[in-house]
């Protein structure tokens, strides 16, 4: 008789964990479900910042190649936007003294 019960035990223990089990699957799959749903709305957005970096308008303009440094950095470890701001500064340092030898040019002619 013990044997009985204690196999009955037994089913209702392996049951309720598979009744656990089953819940613990089917949240995870809610779960991934939503990282995927999360994943594709991201990547679509940095592909339509990926296209208008490229279009031709703007595909040398200082603000796309630093997005384009981001965007193509290829050590995941890092962070890319080190760079891309170096990049903006310089090319705005560049332009700011650029414009001021202009400047001096036109007021010594």
């Amino acid at each position: 008789m013990q044997l009985r019960s204690s196999g009955v035990a037994d089913v209702a223990n392996a049951s309720s964990e598979i009744q656990a089990l089953s819940k613990q699957v089917s949240d995870l799959k809610l779960s991934v479900d939503h990282l995927e749903k999360e994943r594709d709305f991201y990547f679509a957005k940095l592909r339509d910042i990926e296209i208008l970096c490229q279009a031709t308008e703007l595909e040398n303009d200082p603000m796309s190649l630093a997005i384009k440094k981001i965007l193509y950095a290829a050590d995941a470890k890092g962070s890319a936007l080190d760079e891309a701001q170096e990049y903006l500064s310089e090319v705005i340092h560049g332009a700011e003294e650029e414009a001021e030898e202009v400047a001096e040019a036109e007021t010594e002619a």
